[in-house]
Parts: structure tokens; C-alpha cells; sequence
């Protein structure tokens, strides 16, 4: 079987809660044999240099920078508008067509 597992945070290393629930959520994949593409969103260059330590849980990593001062300014209008912020402060603005990603 192969999943696709969506994060709003590299989930690795998994020391805070949203990262503790879906590092393990991958682990048990790993033990079923189910075969996981993993794209994760990343808030820094610490996230991204700490996807490396995911290679051995997933089959496919792929890391979407989202940039925090380009979504705070994005956030201001969003704020007269019904669209919830958490929509724009996790926008990478980067499109990703998961079909086409390789190995997914």
C-alpha cells in the first residue's frame, strides 16, 4: 500500500507535540509495510536540515519552504476576511501537484 502523509511541520526531530504524533504516526507505516511519500512544510533551515533524519521511516520526502515574513504581511488583510489565517501563515506559495511528484 502507498500513502500519502501531509505535515504542516518536518516532523523530525520529534521533540514538541505536533512533531512527537506524526514522527510516530510514520514509524507504525514503516512497521505495517506501508510505502509513505512525505511532504512536509518547513518554517526554517533547522527543519530543513532535520528532513535528512527521516530517510529511513519514508520512501519519498519532499520539503516545501514556507517563508514567515512573507506570510505575516500576507496575514494583515487576510485578517478582514473570512479565510481562516492559519490558510495563509501555511501557505508556501510554492505550487505542488502531488501526482506528478517522482517516487510518490
Amino acid at each position: 500500500m502507498k500513502l500519502a502523509f501531509l505535515t504542516h511541520r518536518v516532523p523530525y526531530a520529534p521533540n514538541r507535540g505536533d512533531r512527537i504524533r506524526a514522527y510516530q504516526m510514520l514509524r507504525y507505516f514503516k512497521a505495517q509495510g506501508i510505502h509513505v511519500c512525505l511532504v512536509a512544510l518547513a518554517h526554517d533551515d533547522d527543519e530543513v536540515a532535520h528532513a535528512a533524519g527521516l530517510t529511513g521511516l519514508v520512501d519519498a520526502l519532499h520539503v516545501v519552504r514556507v517563508t514567515r515574513a512573507r506570510n505575516l504581511l500576507k496575514a494583515v488583510p487576510a485578517l478582514a476576511t473570512e479565510r481562516p489565517l492559519t490558510h495563509v501563515l501555511l501557505d508556501s506559495g510554492k505550487k505542488l501537484d502531488i501526482v506528478n511528484v517522482p517516487k510518490c
